[in-house]
């Protein structure tokens, strides 16, 4: 009895180490209005970069948004400082997860993965309108 109350408690440890630790990396931009906020107060110096694919990016993406899909990210990440806060998003956020990993060991020191859009509680831009579609085209 005294074994399964030990293992619980390792269990909700764990767990609560686990969401501290994605909390603290990702800045506490965990919903839409910290998004918001952060673009807010950031102004120049924060990039928002769909890593979906172009497809993906022009039926709908948050406002302000760049693409640049997961799969290129590496080859050509965003031309901006190393120190300028990047926060990245795909539709479930595993693809951001990875982008984030391959911008993080590139020497970005600030990248956030919000996850994915489904988070953003505002209305998605269709389309894209030049300097906006990062990468590829949309056909």
């Amino acid at each position: 009895m005294l074994g399964g109350w030990i293992v619980l408690g390792l269990i909700i440890l764990y767990a609560g180490v686990k969401l501290y630790r994605n909390r603290v990396a990702n800045r506490g931009i965990t919903n839409a209005h910290a998004l918001r906020k952060a673009m807010q107060t950031e102004a120049q110096q924060v990039t928002l970069i769909d890593v979906r694919t172009p497809a993906e990016y022009h039926d709908g993406h948050i406002p302000g948004a760049i693409n640049i899909p997961h799969t290129k990210i590496a080859k050509k990440p965003p031309k901006r400082p190393k120190d300028s806060l990047m926060i990245v998003y795909c539709r479930s956020g595993r693809r951001s997860g990875i982008a984030r990993s391959h911008l993080k060991s590139m020497g970005y020191v600030r990248v956030v993965n919000f996850g994915g859009v489904g988070k953003w509680d505002g209305p998605l831009v269709d389309g894209a309108r030049p300097g906006e579609l990062a990468f590829g085209s949309a056909g």
